[in-house]
């Protein structure tokens, strides 16, 4: 027969057991809210009408939406811990007081070093939120693609690297097209179809044996190069004298801005269609769409009117620019207008000829209308006339740039200059430009000197390290070829009283304290090693030893000796040795150290 003990010690087990039970519906429940939580989150992020294409995240974004997370799913936690209670009271139809007291009774059942049991279950569900958050999040970064836009904060925009060495390659007027009877010609878009590359020039001069005086268009083709690296060009050129490939149809002149391959022997190209009375007294009338077939040179004019005045967008569209097709399957083209502005519209390739295809980035989302297009990038707005010489932009050529893993737009810059932008995506955000080349260096001062800079990525050689890039000299009116070689930025770390100058941390011990000036990580013509140079505790870097008593290092990185460089039209600006007596600090300044003790020494080399 059963004592009131019995009863007692049955009635204990069963109200364990029940504990225990609640203790795992308490745990799962919490863990399934945080799972419910961050599915929702990723759901709205990934197919919200909002956000018609998917986030991608950076790192700052994730680790703060894993900050987020980890905050989040304490407090999912904590407020179930002390809800569920309740819940179950009601459910099992008892008393609400009863389910506050059995509440109390659980947390007084923690130990005081909150290792409890329902301390540790709300514990464990806090670090299961935070873990399925960052790893929903992890997933969720490998979502984003090079042409998707970055929900949230702009993510850090990177400057493009300083140009360590250009030289002139050669100029487009030369032998191959003097053959065609070619004086020069503007442009020289290029592109890859089938095994040549074609290129496609705007108005065309003639040599006056050729009894003409200009032509609308011309094209080229290439299937290797010369010895000077430029392509050997073959001109369209039936009876000897080149032909213009696309007709005018009524206009002034008609120019090919933009090409993109349709097979192996047939490509797409934008044409702009212009009106007027003369070089500086026209105006752009429409941008069309045409075909060229490479095997019988018969250009089909697929859309005459893609965008005219009344398209919707601040000023008329001067040229469309095929950059990539984006992961949807859609092709990017960025369109310039005459005022500069640079928009990014899309389109699917087989339905570049129709005008209703086309969809614009608005700045967070794509549009069908073209009035809400935003500019890639702030385009100056100038009223004087030296205003507009210094913030005159012609063109930007964009392209994926391997070594650097970002997009490269070149642009005027000026007048009389070149430069680069750069973007993680298409999208933006953009950098602010940097200066790569001086027209001045090998051009007589025009305004412009120098316009439409193109880049050639088929011609670089080791992953767009060296950029090969055409531009317009206006004085001789002709297309010339460059190759541009970026630097390698060199930062400056610290460790207490050490400094040391490298492309990449040393360690994590090691303080990045920003980089200084480039320089080459290879030989380039007319460049010296520089050394790393020792004596007791103190570090030098130059080519030389100071004098008696240094020990040679290794060596760091290679860098011009002067000013100018035989053969590179890039100038170069003297790096200091500033010292303290034992620490020697690399810098192009040339004061302003002093205040922090240092003197400027001797000029150890040259950076751009």
């Amino acid at each position: 027969m059963a004592t009131d003990t019995d009863v007692r010690i049955a009635d204990g087990g069963r109200g364990r057991a029940l504990a225990s039970a609640r203790d795992r519906w308490t745990a799962a429940a919490v863990v399934a809210i945080a799972v419910l939580a961050v599915g929702l989150r990723l759901w709205w992020a990934r197919y919200s009408p909002a956000m018609p294409d998917p986030p991608r995240f950076d790192d700052s974004i994730l680790a703060n939406a894993l900050a987020g997370g980890v905050i989040g799913g304490g407090a999912v936690a904590l407020t179930t811990l002390l809800t569920l209670p309740l819940v179950f009271g009601l459910a099992g139809s008892s008393r609400v007081a009863w389910a506050f007291q059995r509440a109390r009774r659980w947390m007084r059942r923690a130990d005081p070093s909150f290792g409890g049991t329902y301390a540790r279950w709300a514990l464990l569900a806090v670090a299961g939120a935070a873990a399925l958050s960052g790893a929903a999040l992890l997933v969720a970064r490998q979502i984003g693609s090079s042409s998707t836009t970055t929900q949230g904060e702009p993510l850090p925009v990177v400057q493009p690297p300083a140009v360590v060495y250009a030289r002139e390659l050669c100029t487009l007027s030369n032998e191959d097209a003097a053959a065609a009877l070619v004086q020069g010609a503007d442009g020289g878009i290029s592109l890859v179809v089938g095994d040549r590359t074609w290129w496609l020039f705007g108005d065309t001069l003639f040599l006056a044996e050729s009894g003409k005086q200009i032509e609308q268009n011309s094209i080229a083709w290439s299937q290797e190069l010369r010895p000077d690296g430029c392509p050997r060009l073959q001109y369209y050129a039936p009876d000897g004298v080149a032909l213009p490939f696309l007709p005018k149809d009524g206009s002034l002149t008609v120019w090919p801005t933009g090409a993109w391959p349709v097979d192996d022997h047939s490509f797409d190209f934008y044409t702009a269609y212009v009106y007027g009375s003369g070089p500086y007294a026209y105006t752009i009338g429409e941008m069309g769409l045409a075909r060229l077939d490479t095997e019988t040179m018969r250009v089909t004019v697929l859309a005459r009117r893609l965008w005219d005045e009344s398209s919707g967008f601040p000023s008329r569209v001067l040229l469309a620019q095929p950059v990539e097709i984006g992961d949807d399957g859609k092709l990017r083209v960025v369109l310039h207008t005459e005022a500069g502005t640079k928009y990014l519209a899309r389109a699917a390739a087989e339905r570049l000829a129709e005008a209703e295809a086309y969809e614009y980035w608005d700045g967070a989302k794509w549009s069908r209308s073209a009035t809400d297009a935003a500019a890639l990038w702030e385009q100056a707005e100038a009223r004087e006339n030296v205003e507009k010489l210094a913030t005159f932009e012609n063109g930007a050529s964009i392209a994926w740039n391997e070594s650097l893993r970002t997009y490269v737009a070149m642009v005027n810059i000026g007048y009389a200059e070149v430069g680069a932008r750069t973007a993680d995506r298409l999208e933006g955000p953009w950098s602010a430009p940097v200066r790569w080349l001086d027209c001045l260096a090998f051009a007589e001062p025009r305004v412009p000197t120098c316009y439409s800079p193109l880049q050639h990525p088929q011609m670089s050689a080791d992953g767009g390290r060296t950029i090969v890039t055409t531009l317009t000299r206006m004085d001789r009116y002709e297309a010339v070829m460059h190759a541009l070689t970026l630097g390698t930025a060199i930062h400056e770390y610290a460790r207490g009283d050490e400094v040391t100058y490298a492309e990449a941390s040393p360690g994590e011990e090691w303080r990045d304290n920003g980089v200084p000036f480039y320089a080459s990580a290879n030989e380039l013509p007319g460049f010296v090693a520089v050394y790393r140079w020792a004596r007791g505790v103190e570090t030098v870097y130059a080519p030389e030893a100071p004098d008696a008593g240094w020990s040679l290092g290794e060596r760091a990185f290679f860098a011009a000796p002067s000013a100018q460089v035989a053969g590179s039209l890039t100038r170069y600006r003297p790096v200091f040795d500033w010292e303290d007596g034992t620490t020697h600090l690399l810098s192009p300044l040339e004061t302003g150290l002093e205040q922090y003790g240092y003197t400027r020494g001797r000029v150890t080399f040259y950076a751009p």
